[in-house]
């Protein structure tokens, strides 16, 4: 228990360090000039998976034609209702023991650039939120966490009861909001 304490400490605190060397300067882009996007989220349950999936679909029907899947599990086996050639994984065999994805995981998601990023995670992580705070992105959008309010540019609220789907309507919502130029 100590151990894993120390690890997700020493984790968050090589994130924060991360987070002061990048330079990243956010942008505010209306909803249809975008062209790309991350959805982050937790590999938990069939149910959770495709409301991410209708999430996906939704943001393409608002023109972002590329959206991609990363999605976080400990789990040793990946359960069988994913679709690894839809969602790229972060598991346990790419972290470090602080909990920070592996050189060869992180590099290949940190060549891409994208217009949006979106944390649907239910937790906060230290791989997710290294993921996040680092990949480039104009536009980051979460739920607001002490924690991790520093990752993100625009900050939506959403309980777990409401699930993904109240959720994604409000990102939508509030990127619509977003003067154009």
């Amino acid at each position: 228990m100590m151990i894993a304490f120390l690890a997700n400490s020493i984790g968050k605190w090589l994130l924060k360090k991360g987070v002061e060397k990048s330079k990243r300067v956010p942008e505010a882009i209306h909803i249809s000039e975008m062209n790309s996007g991350l959805l982050v989220f937790d590999i938990n349950t069939e149910s959770r998976y495709q409301e991410i999936l209708a999430f996906q679909k939704k943001l393409k029907v608002e023109a972002i034609s590329q959206i991609s899947l990363l999605g976080f599990t400990l789990e040793k086996e990946l359960p069988s209702f994913i679709n690894e050639e839809q969602v790229q994984v972060l598991g346990k065999k790419d972290l470090s023991l602080w909990g920070i994805p592996k050189d060869e995981f992180h590099q290949q998601l940190m060549k891409k650039d994208y217009d949006l990023m979106i944390d649907c995670t239910e937790n906060m992580e230290v791989p997710t939120d290294y993921i996040m705070a680092l990949v480039q992105a104009k536009t980051k959008v979460g739920k607001p966490n002490p924690e991790n309010e520093y990752i993100f540019d625009l900050l939506i609220d959403g309980s777990k009861e409401e699930g993904v789907d109240a959720f994604s309507k409000n990102v939508i919502h509030f990127l619509k909001m977003i003067n154009r130029k």
